[in-house]
């Protein structure tokens, strides 16, 4: 068996637990102490894990201050694809794939808030861009992220500046396993880091977002930024 099914396995047990247990809490009220510290026990696991997967992709923190929410990975494009602005994104091509800084998310409460620390942590990724050599051979950065309200997210990336690639247009979607898989891990990081937020639902759609290198800096370098402490090791 290998490690990709053991993976979806554990994601596919430990969030049947999850979905239950917020069941349980947010349509019942029901807070059953043994069932509360099997969840966070499980959410414990769940971050464990991320922090394991963080290591295994190669995610690096660009800025380690409390208001970035992103982390970056350095991937190759798989195959060439097009953003809607007529960018070119070539086969082989190095990009900058956008994670979310878990730990930082926890203290945004509201949308509006969530979208000003975007705004300022891309501040910080242009800051690094011009800065940090790792960074500087990449052509854009995005990511695929998977939500239960894509409309949403499209509209708020759109408002960030970046382009939203159609599925078939785009080689980091994946098929119906992946989509399963980012689902049910999604779901399972909502709830081992922002415990009682109501999150429960289960099936996500893929939102690919990408913004050329080149637009990100003019977008957001032109405010000087101050030298961010950055931790490469996440």
């Amino acid at each position: 068996m290998d490690s990709g099914a053991i993976v979806l396995i554990f994601i596919y047990y430990a969030n049947r637990f999850v979905v239950y247990y917020s069941i349980c809490y947010c349509v019942y009220g029901l807070k059953i102490g043994s069932l509360e510290r099997k969840y966070f026990m499980i959410a414990g696991i769940v971050r464990r894990f991320d922090r394991y997967y963080r290591r295994r992709v190669g995610i690096k923190n660009f800025c380690t201050k409390p208001e970035c929410i992103f982390r970056i990975a350095t991937v190759v494009s798989p195959s060439r694809f097009t953003l809607p602005s007529g960018v070119i994104i070539e086969r082989g091509a190095l990009l900058g794939k956008l994670h979310f800084f878990n730990e930082h998310l926890v203290s945004l409460h509201s949308l509006d808030s969530k979208i000003l620390a975007a705004r300022q942590s891309l501040r910080y990724l242009a800051y690094a861009l011009q800065h940090d050599e790792e960074l500087q051979t990449l052509v854009a950065v995005g990511a695929t992220y998977f939500m239960p309200r894509p409309k949403t997210l499209i509209r708020i990336v759109k408002g960030l500046g970046f382009e939203v690639v159609l599925d078939k247009a785009c080689p980091f979607t994946g098929g119906w396993v992946n989509q399963l898989r980012a689902s049910a891990y999604t779901l399972l990081l909502r709830k081992a880091f922002v415990p009682h937020s109501g999150a429960t639902t289960f099936w996500c759609y893929p939102v690919s977002m990408w913004m050329s290198t080149d637009t990100l800096k003019e977008r957001y370098g032109q405010k000087i930024v101050p030298v961010c402490s950055a931790s490469h090791a996440a």
